[in-house]
């Protein structure tokens, strides 16, 4: 696997289990549902799963922007994300 990942010149920490985190990311953010993600992983536990999908602020903001059309939502969430963090 190191020789693998050293010909495709692959920098920093790359692991099997980094890969796998990527795999389901990579499936959530094409529109695979965690379910099938699970299923995929061969994980018991859909918390288990829901650990390996890496969610951004990026992706939180794009989810939000299905809700644009509906007046004021998008706003409203982007002031309670302020207030969490703040």
């Amino acid at each position: 696997m190191h020789r693998i990942f050293r010909d495709c010149k692959l920098s920093g920490k790359v692991t099997t289990h980094s890969l796998r985190k990527t795999f389901a990311t990579a499936l959530h953010r094409g529109g695979v549902s965690v379910k099938v993600v699970q299923e995929l992983l061969g994980h018991a536990n859909l918390n288990t799963t829901e650990a390996y999908i890496e969610v951004t602020e990026s992706d939180k903001i794009e989810a939000m922007e299905v809700l644009k059309p509906v007046e004021g939502l998008h706003k409203m969430h982007l002031s309670w994300s302020d207030r969490r963090t703040g």
